[in-house]
């Protein structure tokens, strides 16, 4: 089984991500990000980014995460495809680093723009480690 799959939803598009851990889901829902945007196996780990989130709950722990990824493309021009990361539900917060580059129009395609991350049928399911959640297209 691939561990994330898109889900149709109309307007949006949603990915829905399992791990062995949570917090390999919030990486493979990073993974899902990336590839709606461009194709993330042309992306290489040339630049890294450390993370230190928070969130009031896991769901917006994940929010929180993957909005940080749009704003990092928004304001640094960088997509990523390697996510290494630690959760700590008890506090809530999220630590780690992606791995990426500056996106290079001759060798990423742009797919799809990402405005946003809802919250509109956000699951985190730490039980299950899966997480689904609609991006704003």
């Amino acid at each position: 089984m691939n561990p994330y799959r898109f889900l149709e939803h109309t307007a949006d598009v949603g990915v829905e991500a399992e791990g062995d851990t949570l917090a390999e889901a919030f990486a493979q829902a990073a993974e899902g990000l990336m590839n709606v945007i461009t194709d993330t196996s042309r992306v290489e780990a040339r630049e890294s980014r450390a993370l230190d989130l928070q969130g009031e709950d896991p769901g917006d722990l994940l929010v929180n995460f993957l909005t940080e990824l749009l704003f990092l493309l928004d304001t640094e021009n960088l997509v990523f495809s390697h996510f290494e990361l630690d959760l700590d539900l008890d506090g809530l917060g999220l630590t780690g680093t992606v791995r990426g580059e500056v996106l290079d129009h001759d060798r990423h395609e742009i797919r799809t723009e990402v405005k946003a991350i809802t919250r509109h049928d956000l699951v985190v399911d730490p039980s299950k480690n899966r997480v689904r959640v609609l991006l704003d297209l």
